[in-house]
């Protein structure tokens, strides 16, 4: 009933419109029950009973007006419920977006918390009945206990002993179908992980980033072999699904033909009899179907709306466990990237669900003038430590202060303000070259000089389009693909564009020849000269714009200096430095 009633404040709170013409639409229907069930009987007595071939002919004319009105109104209410009804959806698709965007990055990451919310879609999304299901299952429920008094008092009025046979066979065929229908909920929610899964591969098949690999490696083969493996695993639940429902239509067709038996036998018996007129054997023989019918349906619908409560619970936990990252209360809009001390104290972190730290007992200091240079192997915990600078992860240990201030409590917006990032797996979006630079923030003259000093200004004004050119030809097919380097470039422009007084790049360099390299550190050096600039590289010729060195290893900084410093110390950083030197050495022998 929790479920039921949430989704009804959901709704009520989003779009009101959509409750009433529920509402209305479930009227309507009582009403073409009751004309279908007791006119057909005062047709039939006028010509059999009374003779009335006139009276007949009028009620049969009314008769088949009204239902053709009630159907037209009918249909004009579902229609305008249904685009009632996409608003709502709408609604809640933006809302479900939000909270996928607004959710901490370690819970998206997480297997677990991927599957929690492919099972809180079934909730939504009626378990694949629709959206809005289980509402609209809820009205009609309501609806079908009405009608079913209806035909309860037409039957009893003939004989209680049938009434109770059918609630009897009924109520049996419905005990089964809540067997039916408990394994169904189970298996389906079994299916929802593996669902996600299969679509992986289907969009994997179609999304072109993995092109290069697929072909350069030949991989159809083993990637079709591994899809392959997982449409058996969907299969076995299918097959499940399928044996389930196998066995419950055989038992309630056989529950069914019992109950039919029963009905047809006693109300033809007792028109036979004469007891009962035509119109009259009409109007118990369609109360008898009905009534079977829809207590069955009742039931039936009472379960499926009972299954919504399980699927409720996996909603509800999702959105329990969604985790929105802290917004923050405090301003610092009067920051203008001078005076600027952030600290680490003590601080460590490991993803949910993983009992080791990715990193460890973090204390460090970062003042104005910093050009700091972080270097580890794979896995060091070097991206860890700049996605918790940025706030997209927090600590499970101790504290990180912006000038004293727990960034956590920070207002969120003004603090990522003070950030420019560039990231080694950035994204470009399907959108226009200008609106991937700027964003919102549309400034044509702006973008042009920042393309000009990252050398795209020629490129991408050669385009027909220009600045609005499509990357990629997804929704245009006169769409521009960048290179990787251009593509690189592209994101480095927009982390320029935004002016913040903290730049991060990691692995800036990755994708460019080596004169773009030279170029963009030059570039750097210019554009971060009153910056604080950190640096993510495996690449250690970054270092001649670094004043600080902070070495990863396991979750922690194992050293830190300058390179000179951490030449003389003759450590980790030595033999990384030296090994690099020696590839390139040997590269140009």
């Amino acid at each position: 009933m929790k479920g039921i009633l949430h989704f009804f404040s959901l709704c009520w709170n989003r779009r009101r419109l959509y409750i009433v013409f529920l509402f209305v639409n479930q009227i309507i229907k009582i009403a073409i029950s009751f004309v279908m069930l007791f006119f057909p009987k005062i047709i039939l007595d006028t010509v059999f009973v009374y003779s009335d071939f006139r009276k007949s002919i009028l009620c049969i004319i009314f008769f088949s007006v009204l239902i053709l009105l009630l159907n037209y109104l009918n249909h004009l209410i579902v229609c305008i419920s249904s685009g009632e009804r996409m608003n709502v959806f709408h609604s809640f698709q933006i809302d479900l977006a939000n909270s996928m965007m607004s959710s901490k990055l370690e819970k998206i990451e997480n297997k677990e918390f991927l599957d929690l919310r492919s099972e809180a879609e079934l909730y939504l999304y009626g378990g694949g009945k629709g959206f809005a299901s289980i509402l609209e299952d809820s009205f009609d429920v309501a609806t079908m206990f009405i009608s079913l008094f209806m035909y309860g008092w037409v039957i009893s009025s003939l004989n209680y002993i049938i009434l109770a046979a059918l609630i009897f066979i009924t109520v049996a065929s419905v005990i089964l179908n809540y067997f039916y229908q408990s394994k169904y909920v189970k298996i389906n929610l079994e299916k929802a992980s593996q669902e996600r899964r299969n679509a992986y591969y289907v969009n994997m098949f179609q999304d072109f980033s993995y092109g290069k690999e697929i072909k350069t490696y030949d991989l159809r083969k083993w990637l079709l072999t591994k899809y392959e493996a997982q449409l058996r695993k969907m299969m076995e639940f299918y097959k499940k699904l399928h044996q389930n429902e196998m066995i419950y239509s055989i038992c309630s067709t056989t529950l069914l033909c019992i109950q039919q038996l029963i009905s047809y036998w006693y109300v033809i018996n007792m028109a036979i009899s004469g007891k009962l007129s035509v119109g009259t054997f009409s109007l118990f023989l369609s109360a008898i179907t009905l009534f079977t019918s829809t207590i069955k349906s009742i039931i039936n619908q009472v379960i499926s709306v009972k299954k919504y409560t399980v699927y409720y619970k996996s909603y509800k936990k999702y959105y329990d466990n969604t985790d929105i990252f802290s917004e923050g209360k405090v301003n610092i809009k009067n920051i203008d990237g001078t005076g600027i001390i952030i600290k680490f104290q003590n601080v460590s972190f490991k993803y949910p669900f993983n009992e080791q730290f990715s990193l460890e007992n973090i204390n460090l200091t970062i003042t104005n003038g910093d050009r700091i240079v972080i270097v580890g192997k794979n896995g060091a915990g070097k991206s860890t430590f700049i996605k918790l600078l940025l706030r997209i992860y927090k600590p499970t240990e101790g504290i990180i202060t912006l000038n004293g201030i727990d960034i956590e409590n920070i207002n969120y917006k003004d603090y990522l303000k003070l950030f420019s990032t560039v990231f080694q797996d950035y994204k470009l979006f399907p959108q226009s070259i200008i609106e991937n630079i700027s964003f919102d923030s549309v400034n044509e003259t702006k973008v042009n000089n920042v393309l000009k000093k990252i050398g795209l200004y020629e490129k991408i004004s050669g385009l027909n389009n220009g600045l609005k050119t499509d990357i990629y030809k997804i929704f245009d097919e006169n769409g521009y693909t960048p290179s990787e380097g251009e593509a690189q470039k592209i994101a480095f422009a927009r982390a320029l564009f935004k002016e913040s007084c903290i730049l991060i790049l990691d692995e800036p360099s990755s994708s460019l020849d080596p004169k773009s390299e030279f170029d963009m550190y030059n570039l750097c050096e210019n554009v971060t000269e009153d910056k604080i600039c950190i640096f993510i590289s495996h690449r250690l010729a970054i270092s001649s714009l670094s004043n600080r060195i902070l070495v990863f290893r396991n979750g922690c900084i194992v050293e830190e200096g300058d390179h000179a410093s951490l030449m003389c110390k003759r450590g980790i950083y030595y033999d990384m430095y030296k090994m690099q030197s020696k590839y390139y050495i040997n590269s140009e022998k």
